[in-house]
């Protein structure tokens, strides 16, 4: 029986960038492939508030009803949080001109952008001088 130098071949737990592959193993292991799609969700924002709002709400029943102002402080921000972004998206309308249709290299074009940012320069140098 020859042995090879390789002996992570023999060893499937065993890892060349870690010196224990059962270390490597243990933590890399996933235990639990059913809580996957939970795990998904709390790791968004609303996750995270809807189960602060559940334990609140648990807090509540079980302690006292001192959890309800946290309950309910917790759904004004979800509420507030959704409505808000959805609300200023619908009150957004814009369009875009230009005076010429086509250009070439080495023209100069006015860029409606151009003013846009002249009004903000000298928007910002107003409320430096205020100060």
């Amino acid at each position: 029986m020859t042995t090879s130098g390789n002996t992570n071949a023999k060893n499937p737990l065993a890892s060349p960038a870690s010196g224990s592959g059962l270390s490597h193993w243990v933590v890399a292991h996933e235990y639990c492939p059913w809580a996957d799609p939970l795990v998904a969700v709390v790791k968004t924002p609303l996750g995270i508030l809807a189960v602060a709002f559940i334990a609140a709400m648990l807090l509540a029943v079980a302690v006292g009803l001192g959890g309800l102002w946290a309950a309910g402080t917790i759904l004004i921000v979800i509420v507030i949080g959704t409505l808000w972004p959805t609300l200023a998206i619908r009150g957004v309308r814009g369009s875009l001109a230009f005076a010429q249709r086509r250009a070439r290299e080495g023209w100069y074009l006015a860029h409606p952008w151009d003013a846009w940012v002249g009004v903000v320069r000298q928007a910002a140098i107003e409320s430096l001088e205020l100060l």
